[in-house]
């Protein structure tokens, strides 16, 4: 039988600075993050994540797909790799890490990462921010179990017998 699941969707917003650039740009993204089996939690628990991410001036409504790497306990980290298309056709990948320090306000809140381009060039730094004010309702609204489905029996081969 297949564990137990769960499916969250998480926003983050905060911006992001390439190289020679004096100036930030907004980036959000919307990730819905379906985990296979709740327990990996207490160890590492990787879930798929897709949704859309927005970056000013690179990025107005791109489809991101990705995973969400939760280890709170064990290796209290999340991580976040997700890629997109850009507006002028180019891939990205977004790479960042919330390290689960003791000022658990701040370092399950603050996620810092780096954006890099498709030949694997970081092309920009970006710090991310959860508000507990505008987005923590949302979070716990979309938390779903994922109850596992019976599997369906199979009908045995009969046996012939001979007599």
């Amino acid at each position: 039988m297949k564990p137990l699941g769960f499916e969250v969707r998480e926003v983050m917003e905060g911006s992001l600075r390439r190289p020679g650039e004096n100036f930030d740009r907004v980036f959000r993204f919307d990730l819905a993050v379906v985990f296979p089996a709740l327990w990996r939690i207490f160890l590492v628990a990787v879930g798929r994540a897709r949704g859309s991410v927005h970056i000013d001036g690179l990025a107005r409504h791109a489809d991101a797909v990705g995973t969400l790497e939760l280890s709170p306990f064990r290796r209290r980290l999340a991580r976040y790799t997700f890629t997109f298309t850009a507006d002028d056709g180019r891939e990205y990948r977004y790479d960042g890490w919330k390290s689960m320090g003791w000022r658990v306000h701040h370092s399950w809140t603050t996620l810092p990462g780096r954006l890099y381009d498709a030949d694997g060039n970081v092309c920009a730094t970006a710090t991310l921010y959860f508000s507990f004010r505008h987005h923590f309702a949302g979070l716990l609204r979309s938390f779903r179990l994922l109850w596992p489905t019976r599997k369906e029996r199979e009908p045995r081969p009969s046996v012939a017998v001979h007599g």
